[in-house]
C-alpha cells in the first residue's frame, strides 16, 4: 500500500511542482521512481512474493531506452558534423537529462503494473485521479474567471484570461484533464457495472439504483473538468475532449451491452456540454474564429513545423540526440531566429527530429500494445478490467488528437500521468489474462493487501 502511495505522489508531484521540467525537478522525480522500484523488488523478495509479470510493452520500453543510452554514449556537438550511421547526440547534457527522466518513467511503469494489488487499490486510485482533475479545473477556473494569474505564488505574464492550472501551458492543462475525464467515465461505468450485479444497463435503471446519487456526483465532477477545459480556451483540447468522449461511446460496439457504454458516456458529455454552454464559451469560440483570418496559419504553427523538417531529414534514422530540438532548430529556423522555439508544437515530428523513423516506429508499436490490451479488456468479463479499458481507449485517443499540435508528452507531469494510466491499463490485463494476480477478480488472498 505505502508503495503505491509513494509511485502515485510522485506523479502528482510532477503535475503540480512549479518548473517540473527543470533540472532538479527530473532528477527528484526519476530518482524517487527508481527508489521505489527497488523499494518494491526488496519487499516483495523479502515477504517471499517476489513475482515478475510480463508485459508486451516492456519491449518498445527498453528499446528507447537503449536507443537513448546509445545517443548518450555517442556525443557529436558539432552541427556540421557528418551525420553517421549510428545513434548520436547534438548536446550530451540534455539527452543524458531525458535519459534518466525516461528511466523514471521505464520504473514508473514497471512499479504500478507490480503493484496495485487488491481492487479496492485499483478503485481508489481511478478516485484519486478525479479527484487531482477536479482540484485541477477548480484552479484554473479560479485564474480564468477571478482574473487570478499565479500559479501557487508565482506571477506569470498573460494576454488574456484562460485556465491553466498548475501547468504554464493551458494546451498541457487541457489534455491533464482529458485525461482525468476519461479515467471517470471508465469509474462511471465500472460501479454502475457493479450495482446493477450483471443486469441490463440503461438510464432508468442507473437513476433507480441506492447509489445514484454518489453517480450523479461523479457526472457533476466530470461536467466541471470539462468546463476547465473549456476554459483554458485550448482549440485543439476541446476537439480533443470531443473525440476521447466520441471514441468512449463508439467503442461500446466493441462488445456484448453496448448500451452501457453508450448511457455513460452520452451522461457524461450531455453534462459537459450543457454547463460548457451555460456558462459560456464565447472566448473559445473567438478562437476558432481566428483561424478563418487570412494567413492564419502562416503566422501559426506551419513555419515552424516547416522548418523544422529539414532538422528531421538530416539524420532520418536516428535523430539528432533526445532533447536537441531547441538547440539545434535555431540552425534551420527562417521565422523569427532571434527567437527560437524550444518544441515543434507537434509531437510526432518532434520524435522524428530527436530519435529518428527508429524511435518513432518503437513508441508507435508501444501506442498499438496499449490499444490492443485496453481493447481486449474493454470486451472481460469483469466489470473493473471494462471500466479501466474503457478509460485507456479515451486515454489514448485524447493524447494521440492534441499531440498533432502540442508537446504535452515532453513535460513530465502530463508525461507521468500518462505513463500511470497505461500502466493501470497494463496491471487490469494481468487481473484478467490468468496471470498469478487473477485472483483479485476474487476474494484475493489476504497477504495479497499486506502493503
Amino acid at each position: 500500500m505505502l508503495i503505491d502511495l509513494a509511485s502515485v505522489a510522485l506523479v502528482l508531484f510532477a503535475a503540480m511542482a512549479w518548473g517540473a521540467n527543470t533540472p532538479w525537478a527530473i532528477a527528484l522525480f526519476s530518482a524517487g521512481s527508481l527508489l521505489v522500484l527497488a523499494w518494491r523488488l526488496i519487499w516483495d523478495a523479502w515477504r517471499g512474493r517476489l513475482r515478475l509479470f510480463w508485459s508486451w510493452l516492456f519491449l518498445p520500453a527498453f528499446g528507447l531506452l537503449a536507443l537513448i543510452g546509445l545517443q548518450q554514449l555517442s556525443p557529436r556537438v558539432a552541427l556540421d558534423a557528418p551525420p553517421g550511421s549510428l545513434p548520436h547526440t547534438v548536446e550530451p547534457y540534455t539527452t543524458g537529462l531525458y535519459l534518466l527522466l525516461a528511466a523514471g518513467y521505464a520504473a514508473l511503469l514497471f512499479s504500478v503494473v507490480h503493484g496495485f494489488r487488491s481492487r479496492k487499490q485499483l478503485y481508489r486510485l481511478m478516485v484519486l485521479i478525479i479527484g487531482f482533475g477536479v482540484f485541477e479545473s477548480l484552479y484554473g477556473l479560479v485564474q480564468s474567471l477571478g482574473g487570478v494569474h499565479y500559479i501557487w505564488n508565482v506571477p506569470f505574464a498573460v494576454a488574456e484570461n484562460r485556465a491553466r492550472g498548475t501547468l504554464m501551458n493551458f494546451n498541457h492543462y487541457a489534455l491533464m484533464l482529458n485525461l482525468a475525464i476519461s479515467v471517470g467515465v471508465g469509474y462511471l461505468y465500472a460501479r454502475s457495472a457493479k450495482l446493477l450485479v450483471g443486469g441490463k444497463l440503461n438510464l432508468r435503471r442507473v437513476l433507480g439504483m441506492p447509489d445514484s446519487a454518489r453517480l450523479a456526483w461523479i457526472v457533476v465532477w466530470l461536467a466541471l473538468i470539462g468546463f476547465g477545459v473549456f476554459a483554458s480556451l485550448s482549440r485543439m483540447g476541446t476537439i480533443a475532449m470531443f473525440v476521447c468522449l466520441g471514441g468512449m461511446l463508439a467503442a461500446g460496439r466493441l462488445a456484448e451491452g453496448k448500451k452501457r457504454r453508450a448511457v455513460i458516456v452520452f451522461c457524461v458529455l450531455f453534462a459537459v456540454v450543457s454547463l460548457g454552454l451555460y456558462a459560456g464559451v464565447e472566448g473559445l469560440m473567438e478562437r476558432y474564429a481566428r483561424i478563418a483570418q487570412p494567413g492564419y496559419f502562416e503566422r501559426d504553427r506551419i513555419p515552424l513545423w516547416r522548418d523544422a523538417w529539414p532538422m528531421v531529414s538530416t539524420t532520418l534514422w536516428f535523430g539528432k540526440g533526445l532533447g536537441s530540438f531547441m538547440w539545434t532548430f535555431p540552425a534551420y529556423e527562417t521565422m523569427e531566429p532571434d527567437i527560437p522555439a524550444m518544441y515543434a508544437h507537434n509531437d510526432y515530428l518532434q520524435v522524428m527530429a530527436e530519435i529518428g523513423i527508429v524511435g518513432f516506429a518503437l513508441l508507435i508499436w508501444a501506442f498499438l500494445i496499449c490499444w490492443r490490451s485496453a481493447r481486449r479488456n474493454l470486451l472481460a468479463k469483469d466489470h473493473l478490467v471494462r471500466g479501466i479499458g474503457l478509460a485507456t481507449l479515451g486515454v489514448l485517443a485524447a493524447t494521440a488528437i492534441q499531440e498533432i499540435t502540442d508537446y504535452s508528452l515532453y513535460i513530465p507531469g502530463v508525461a507521468a500521468m500518462f505513463i500511470l494510466l497505461i500502466a493501470l491499463n497494463e496491471r487490469a490485463a494481468h487481473l484478467e489474462w490468468g496471470s498469478p494476480t487473477a485472483s483479485l477478480t476474487t476474494k484475493a488472498p489476504r497477504h495479497e493487501n499486506d502493503h
